[in-house]
């Protein structure tokens, strides 16, 4: 069953926003080779109200998919070094077949 991976980045510094949003693309581009991602969507957030600074949305195939992204050395490094920026992280994995 293909997943939605949803993950929402509430940062300490919004200012902080951009280098998240580089970081998240760097991971997008250097994972490519590695783990099959059906998509991979980086946002920051658009107006003022929301309660999120930038969001990521990654679709895997399947659950085995996510464990190997979750696992990999280059998303840990990224977690790692997006970690003193991040003051709270929300996810969610729904199926993708909520959305068809």
């Amino acid at each position: 069953m293909a997943l939605r991976h949803i993950l929402l980045f509430k940062l300490a510094k919004k200012e902080d926003a951009s280098i998240c949003v580089e970081e998240l693309k760097k991971l997008r581009e250097s994972l490519k080779p590695h783990v099959p991602i059906l998509s991979f969507i980086i946002s920051e957030t658009i107006g003022a109200g929301g309660s999120a600074d930038v969001a990521l949305i990654v679709d895997f195939p399947d659950a085995a998919t996510l464990k190997l992204y979750q696992e990999h050395p280059l998303h840990l490094a990224v977690v790692q070094k997006n970690g003193s920026i991040v003051a709270e992280r929300l996810s969610i994995q729904i199926p993708l077949s909520l959305f068809e």
